[in-house]
Parts: structure tokens; sequence; C-alpha cells
């Protein structure tokens, strides 16, 4: 018996007929049935365009993305699994505050299913700066895909350090210059579909750097995933 990571009370095993009769390893997510139903799934109104949950009076899309299209003729093509919560804030600071590995694919049947509907696609997950990677000593993004068992390919890398997204405001954030290059070392020739992946959508900037530099490089973004909105 294991405790759950998050509540630390003991998780229960029930073990159906046919898990009984394959005779192969039980594989348990390390979080109970309580602690994982907190996570909000967003599945009510929402932005088409970059996965916001919308209340009933509020229009898709969103004003944000209605920016976009107007300062950038740019609309987002996110899908959000989660809402950006406190049961989400502690499951992001478990994995990239503490490393804790063993919560890196906890989300991995949802993105499973993202993998079905993009078949053609190469996920190509947005790095980590590089002050965080010298801290962590890993990409977030990576690790999940790597656990989840989803092929992927680090095709964006960093030219310049710039200020952490979440110390900048609104307006620091939007209009920063483009963070990424192509990765030196990616062997993904160009005119392949490209399906972004990343842990949180929060303005979309770090999106439309990252769309920017892949269409730029002759690649056919086809979207984008992010674990939450």
């Amino acid at each position: 018996m294991i405790n759950c990571l998050f509540c630390q009370r003991p998780i229960k095993e029930v073990l159906t007929l046919k898990q009984i009769l394959i005779w192969q390893p039980i594989k348990h997510l390390p979080i109970c049935d309580d602690c994982r139903a907190n996570f909000l799934r967003i599945e009510d109104k929402i932005c088409q365009n970059c996965g916001r949950p919308l209340s009933q009076d509020q229009s898709s899309p969103c004003h944000d993305c209605l920016l976009w299209q107007e300062d950038y003729h740019w609309f987002p093509h996110n899908q959000a699994l989660f809402s950006y919560d406190a049961a989400f804030k502690e499951w992001l600071l478990m994995l990239k505050g503490r490393g804790d590995f063993r919560l890196a694919n906890l989300f991995s049947s949802d993105l499973k299913t993202f993998q079905k509907t993009y078949t053609q696609a190469v996920w190509v997950p947005v790095p980590s700066s590089p002050k965080n990677y010298e801290r962590r000593g890993f990409h977030q993004t990576e690790v999940i895909l790597k656990t989840s068992h989803i092929p992927y390919v680090m095709a964006l890398d960093y030219k310049q350090e710039s200020q952490k997204q979440a110390l900048q405001g609104r307006y620091g954030r939007l209009h920063r210059k483009n963070p990424f290059t192509l990765a030196p070392t990616t062997q993904l020739p160009p005119g392949r579909q490209v399906l972004l992946f990343d842990d949180v959508y929060t303005t979309g900037a770090t999106m439309h750097s990252a769309w920017q530099t892949l269409e730029e490089a002759d690649y056919q973004v086809v979207g984008s995933i992010t674990l939450a909105r």
C-alpha cells in the first residue's frame, strides 16, 4: 500500500479481474481519488481559441484572443485540460519546485487522448528558460511527455535570457521580444506538422512566440495543448 503524495493518506488498491488475470505489474497514480477529484477539468463554456473558461455572458473568442487578432493577426488554437487553481498549483510546485517526478505522468491518459487526435503531428514541448533549467536540471514539459510515453522533439531553444514571465506584468509579457529560436540540434525536417505543448497558458505570449518561431522555420503548427489555463 502506498500513500497519496498530496494528503499522505493510504491509497486503497482495488484490482479488477482483468488485472489479476494478466499477471503484469499494476501501475497506480501516486494520489488518491479524492485529491485527483480536486483538479477542475475545463468542460463548460470555453473560448474556442485559447481554452479559457467563460461565464454564460461572455462570448468566444474571448477578449484576449480578439486583442491577439487585432494587434498581431494571430488567433491561438490552444486546448487546455484543467483550471489553474489551487490543486494544479500544488501539483506544479511539487513537480517543478521539488522535482518530484512521481507526479509527472498524472495527466498521461489525457495527453494520450490528444495524441490519437493529432496522429500526424510531432509534439514540441516549450522549454524552460536557461535560468530555470540551470536551477532545476530539467524541462518540466519534456519530463511530462517522456513519462507519458509520448514521442517529442526539442525543436525550440532560447536565444536570450528574459525576465521570468510570472514576475512580469501583463504588458511586459505581451510586448517582450521573441525569446525562442530553432534548436540547432533539431533534425526535424521543414514542412512537418507540429503540436506545441506547455504546462500553463497564461496570456498566450509564450505560445505566440513559440508558434511564430516554428512557422518562420517552415513548420506547420496545427495547434497547442496546455495542461492548465
